[in-house]
């Protein structure tokens, strides 16, 4: 007493994507460069007295993400609004 149930194609999800939103808030596109984004530095909000001068100035405005994975990963993060 076998029935065959009829195949079924394997779906993924479907529904909308959405955008992570703390990536959204921390990564800028760079220009019409595709695979760059612009970022701000981390690690000078407390703890650093004990850091030197030099040490906190390198913290200072912004970091460019260079292409390559982490480009491929901010850009998976960010599709719905690229």
């Amino acid at each position: 007493m076998s029935t065959s149930a009829p195949a079924q194609q394997a779906t993924h999800g479907g529904g909308k994507l959405k955008t992570h939103m703390g990536t959204k808030k921390r990564f800028f596109p760079v220009g019409s460069v595709d695979g760059m984004f612009k970022r701000g530095k981390a690690g000078k909000s407390h703890l650093n007295s004990h850091m030197s001068s030099v040490r906190r100035a390198g913290l200072r405005g912004t970091a460019i993400t260079p292409p390559g994975q982490t480009a491929r990963h901010l850009k998976r993060l960010l599709r719905p609004i690229l």
